[in-house]
C-alpha cells in the first residue's frame, strides 16, 4: 500500500500493540480502527478491529484494563455527530455501548482518556459554539444521611419488609 493512498491517525500504545484509525483499502467503513504488533523494530500484522467497526467512521481508540476499547464513531443510533463508545468482551462476545448523556451530545464528542480505575477522565467536544474543548469527568459516590462513618464504595441501605409469604397462605 502506498503511503499517499491512505491516512492514519490517533495512535495509542497498549501492551505491545499500536492501535490507530485509518482509511485503509479493504476496510469495513470509511475509517476503521486497526492494531499492529511490534516485532523487533517494525510494526507488523496490521489487523482490522472488525468487531467494532461499521460502514461509517471510527476514530480515537483508547484501550484500558482488560482490553476494553473506548472509541468515537458517527455510526447510526448515536446522539449526534461523533459519540464515544465502550467495547467490552464478555464470554468471547463483544458488547458495544454508547456512553450516553452527559458525555455524548448532538455535537462531536471524541478523544477520551480514562484513568485505570475508571473513576475519572477527560474527553474532547465541540458542544460550545463549535469550538473543541477538553472536559473532565469524575465518578461520584452518593452520600446517605442515615449512615455512620461512610466509606467509599460501601453502601448504606434501609430495608423494610412490606409483606411476606408464609406456608399457611399458599
Amino acid at each position: 500500500v502506498l503511503a499517499d493512498t491512505f491516512s492514519a491517525a490517533h495512535p495509542m500504545l497498549y501492551k505491545g500493540r499500536l492501535y490507530f484509525s485509518a482509511n485503509l483499502i479493504g476496510g469495513k467503513g470509511k475509517t476503521d480502527i486497526y492494531y499492529a504488533e511490534k516485532l523487533g523494530n517494525e510494526w507488523v500484522n496490521i489487523k482490522n478491529c472488525a468487531f467494532l467497526n461499521t460502514s461509517e467512521c471510527e476514530y480515537f481508540p483508547y484501550v484500558i484494563n482488560n482490553e476494553e476499547i473506548y472509541f468515537s464513531s458517527n455510526r447510526p443510533g448515536g446522539y449526534g455527530k461523533l459519540d464515544i463508545y465502550k467495547c467490552t468482551t464478555i464470554d468471547s462476545t463483544y458488547l458495544i455501548q454508547n456512553l450516553g448523556n452527559p458525555i455524548n451530545t448532538k455535537y462531536d464528542d471524541f478523544g477520551v482518556y480514562i484513568d485505570t480505575l475508571q473513576e475519572a477522565g477527560y474527553f474532547s467536544s465541540d458542544r460550545k459554539k463549535g469550538q473543541d474543548d477538553i472536559y473532565f469527568f469524575k465518578q461520584t459516590w452518593p452520600v446517605f444521611k442515615n449512615c455512620k462513618d461512610p466509606v467509599v464504595e460501601d453502601y448504606c441501605y434501609n430495608l423494610t419488609e412490606e409483606s411476606t409469604l408464609d406456608s399457611d397462605s399458599l
